[in-house]
Parts: structure tokens; sequence; C-alpha cells
């Protein structure tokens, strides 16, 4: 009698998870990125084609930064890198035009594995923003409006964050601009 009852619960135990749609519940699957910020560029020691993965925005010590992960490839004299490497770059410019953010981000230093010092100064990126929620009008009008009157980073960062958040709930559109 003592056996039967923890063998009948390991039945339990075993029938349970072999009936599918009872007591699992499915991982959750990673939302996609809000911000994605395209980034390439050549010079001397080589080139990178890859993108900026904005995660969210932190007002840093020397200002405000975009935190996020540098992903792509280099291209040098060692071959072909694959980069994919967190990443905390400042933001050098802002600004909103209508349904556009205006970024100037740098330095950026991706190191792939044979660690070519690759360098871009700054690069410029304008993301028209789509679809236009009310959510995302309101949050692209009260960054303008902290712009203008000279917010402190930390503000900024709580104003593009919560732009961030209302551009995860729709599906934004992206484009780089001029480097």
């Amino acid at each position: 009698m003592r056996l039967l009852r923890p063998l009948l619960i390991l039945l339990l135990a075993v029938a349970a998870v072999a009936v599918p749609g009872t007591a699992t519940a499915a991982a959750p699957t990673p939302a996609a990125p809000a911000l994605v910020l395209p980034v390439s560029w050549a010079e001397f020691r080589g080139t990178f084609d890859g993108q900026l993965i904005v995660d969210r925005f932190s007002a840093e010590p020397d200002g405000l930064a975009v935190v996020g992960t540098l992903r792509g490839s280099t291209n040098s004299r060692y071959g072909p890198e694959q980069v994919d490497q967190p990443a905390v770059v400042p933001v050098l410019a802002l600004a909103v035009n209508r349904n556009t953010l205006h970024l100037e981000l740098g330095p950026l230093d991706p190191r792939p594995p044979s660690r070519v010092g690759l360098h871009l100064d700054r690069f410029t990126a304008d993301v028209t923003l789509s679809p236009l929620t009310r959510a995302v009008r309101r949050a692209l009008r009260e960054l303008g409006q902290a712009i203008r009157r000279g917010a402190p980073p930390a503000e900024l960062a709580v104003r593009l964050n919560r732009l961030l958040s209302s551009l995860a709930a729709g599906r934004p559109c992206h484009e780089p601009a001029d480097r």
C-alpha cells in the first residue's frame, strides 16, 4: 500500500505531461524590437553592415544614450566576421519633425572576433514612425516639447522609452537617413 500511492502520483504526473493542452504553458515568443536602425559604413580597415537594435534609452553620466545590441558583419583583412554585441551609444542630437524621429548617434565600435579596430564617429537615422496611433502621436508631441525646452537627459530617456513602448504596440516603419 505504501508503494501504491507514490506509483499512482507518478502515473498521474506522466499522464498530465503526455496529454496535450494540460498543465503546460507555451514559452512566450520574444517581441519584435520597436526600433531597429540600419548601420553600414566603409573605411580603410574594412566595412560594417548591420543594425543597431534599440532596447531602451538611458540617461548616462555624459548625457542621453541608446542601449541595445549591435548585430552585423564586418569584412576586413581577416575576412568576413559576425558581430553580435551589447552597445551603449551616445545620442549626439535628437529632434522630432511631424512623424519623424531624427537621431544622430556615435561613436560606434563593432568588435568582431579578430578585434579589427573599426570605428564610426557618427551616424544619422531618420525614423518615420507608423502607424501613428494616438499613443504614438502623444508621445511624439511630448518628446518634441521636452526637446524644445531643453529637458535633462533623464526626462528625455523617460519620454523616448514611452515612445518605444507605444511603437512596440504597433508596427513601426524605419527608414535610414544619409550617413
